[in-house]
């Protein structure tokens, strides 16, 4: 193809310049002159890409070409300041102590230990990288956090979207974070996140800091009917790169419990409500991401009987495997309750809604119906390509008979956020708040919700508490 050719061409071109020149180089600890060489570098390196393609039209023009040496011997400057001061054998021991700074020793030991220690050092060493990727993910939870509490005290003085663009302190929070964030990048920080998400982010935080008019939010995110405000986007836009950025420690902590339950046994399949739903319709915990396995696990407690069920096919997904406007939906299967409903896919084919977003993230979602409310979950199942290609609505009960510890447990983190929010209303938090909260809400709802829930829980008690005083003698 044309691409190809312009490729293959491209190197040839590399090759042949870097055959003339590269000879600088090696004469750097002789004639000590780094600057010159970085000079004469960008001036023929231009001049021969362009002369090169001089009337065919090149793929990148004089200041993109300048960027490409600028941007290379900036990220290799240090190896050309050793070999300016010790030689080639300088750099060489340079790059032997990085690796072995990177390397996990094993001790020596008779076999078979060696073959387990070795399958633990590489889990070990995989673990470590998966923790640098979880501690970006961490940075942007910290900041969704405080975005969060941002967002709920202009929601209690019902600002206008215009209004909570020109707060000041929302813009300075925004500001300070994307400072930081850009530096973090250009470090080499959020290299797992999706290209899709890190670009909406960072428009994004333009929008959130009043650095673009409002006016284009709706030409940039077209597809966006609600939330209609850049600040709730954004904090959207955090959770997916907040998921995006922890699958790796999930993926490997998964791994880790494979790997010490015993090498030499084969790991049991999940049971329980879910699970064996599952299985009866010929699906396996391959068919999930494994951060879904872990989140079924997790909320088996909660779930005391599936109900009923409702089997889509996902089509038409875009080239990515995202569902774009084309995407459809159709049911395959049903079973009890779910017989007796009607089902929006009976009527539009269109994915939309909450299951066009299920489809999109890839995430399991425990909660209530937007429409009748009534208490499902919603599971993602990979197909092809590890794509999601069907989604299984199970209509189930939960289990509110779980104690205020069970409930801490199925929370998680979201715990502390709601913690933090109902003290941010200058309110006393007890543990206990939460056994007054639908395990339907609790799983499903926004944490502002839930705060929200809570806080009029409070009043209401405070209002009893108020008419039984007033009674007394």
């Amino acid at each position: 193809s044309g691409v190809q050719a312009c490729l293959v061409k491209v190197r040839q071109q590399l090759a042949a310049w870097w055959k003339e020149h590269s000879f600088r180089l090696a004469d750097l600890p002789k004639r000590r002159d780094l600057n010159r060489v970085r000079t004469d570098f960008l001036d023929t390196f231009v001049a021969a890409m362009l002369r090169e393609n001089a009337g065919g039209g090149s793929p990148l023009d004089r200041f993109k070409l300048a960027g490409v040496i600028a941007t290379w011997w900036t990220d290799t400057l240090p190896d050309f300041k050793t070999l300016l001061e010790n030689g080639f054998p300088g750099v060489i021991e340079g790059w032997l102590d990085a690796i072995a700074d990177a390397v996990i020793p094993i001790p020596r030991a008779p076999f078979p230990l060696p073959v387990i220690l070795n399958t633990v050092a590489g889990h070990l060493f995989g673990y470590y990288a998966a923790c640098s990727i979880d501690a970006d993910a961490l940075y942007l939870r910290e900041f969704k956090s405080r975005l969060n509490l941002i967002m709920v005290e202009q929601a209690k003085r019902n600002l206008s979207v215009d209004e909570c663009i020109a707060d000041g302190h929302l813009r300075r929070l925004v500001n300070d974070f994307t400072d930081r964030f850009q530096r973090r990048k250009s470090r080499g920080a959020f290299s797992q996140t999706g290209v899709r998400t890190i670009s909406d982010l960072i428009l994004l935080l333009k929008y959130a800091a009043g650095k673009l008019p409002i006016d284009d939010f709706r030409h940039d995110f077209p597809a966006v009917e609600a939330p209609a405000s850049p600040i709730d986007l954004l904090d959207i836009t955090l959770g997916h790169a907040v998921d995006e950025l922890s699958r790796p420690i999930d993926a490997i902590r998964h791994q880790a419990k494979t790997v010490t339950v015993g090498t030499s046994r084969k790991e049991t399949p999940p049971g329980g409500v879910l699970f064996d739903l599952l299985a009866e319709l010929s699906f396996s915990a391959k068919s999930l991401l494994s951060t879904n396995v872990l989140a079924l696990r997790r909320i088996q407690k909660a779930v005391t009987a599936a109900n009923g069920y409702t089997l889509y096919a996902v089509n038409h997904l875009d080239a990515e495997g995202k569902p774009g406007d084309d995407a459809t939906i159709e049911i395959r299967k049903r079973a009890g309750v779910s017989l007796r409903m009607h089902s929006r896919a009976e009527k539009s084919g269109l994915l939309m809604g909450t299951k066009k977003g299920i489809a999109a993230s890839g995430r399991a979602y425990v909660g209530q119906g937007k429409s009748d409310g009534a208490p499902v979950v919603i599971v993602p199942l990979l197909g092809e390509e590890e794509r999601v290609r069907h989604l299984l609505l199970i209509h189930v009960t939960f289990n509110e008979a779980l104690s205020v510890r069970e409930r801490k447990e199925l929370l998680g983190e979201r715990a502390n956020d709601i913690r933090n929010l109902i003290q941010e209303y200058n309110l006393a938090w007890d543990d206990r708040c939460l056994g007054g909260i639908p395990l339907g809400v609790l799983l499903g709802e926004p944490v502002e919700v839930i705060a929200g829930q809570i806080k009029w829980n409070l009043g209401r008690l405070a209002e009893g508490w108020g008419q039984i005083s007033n009674l007394s003698p």
